[in-house]
């Protein structure tokens, strides 16, 4: 009986504990929490169950939500791109190199911001205890 416990460890080290349908599902689980938190570090405001209907091919957002879809989409293959290598048996080298390729990917589409964002306006002027407007300070901001 010693000597069966480390010879069934040995076998079976690189078999999963979990049955496949279920390593399927924990792995899907997790990339749908870790998209989400690393969308939302951005401030992409999709939930959980949408991004799990983007997984599905499903999820349809009005056209001034798209690029919240398009950041989701953009991490999703940042994600498997590092899971299809470790699979594969070459995992990417996590270098400083490699995770500034990687931003800059993101950062080419757009992750972040919404498309087309206007620029900000200065605010409106004051008017002073007279009526009169104030003038501007060089920052651009009302003022005496």
């Amino acid at each position: 009986m010693r000597g069966q416990v480390p010879g069934g460890c040995t076998r079976y080290r690189f078999c999963s504990v979990l049955p496949p349908a279920g390593a399927r599902e924990l792995h899907r689980l997790y990339l749908i929490k870790g998209v989400r938190a690393t969308t939302a570090i951005e401030g992409n405001t999709l939930g959980e169950e949408q991004i799990a209907a983007q997984l599905e091919g499903e999820l349809e957002l009005p056209l001034s939500q798209e690029y919240l879809k398009r950041e989701v989409e953009n991490v999703l293959a940042a994600v498997n791109e590092i899971f299809g290598g470790i699979m594969g048996g070459e995992p990417p080298a996590l270098t400083p190199d490699w995770i500034a390729r990687a931003n800059r990917r993101l950062l080419a589409a757009g992750v972040g911001a919404p498309p087309e964002t206007p620029p900000p306006s200065a605010p409106p002027r004051k008017a002073g205890a007279r009526g009169r407007l104030l003038p501007r300070t060089r920052d651009g901001l009302p003022g005496r």
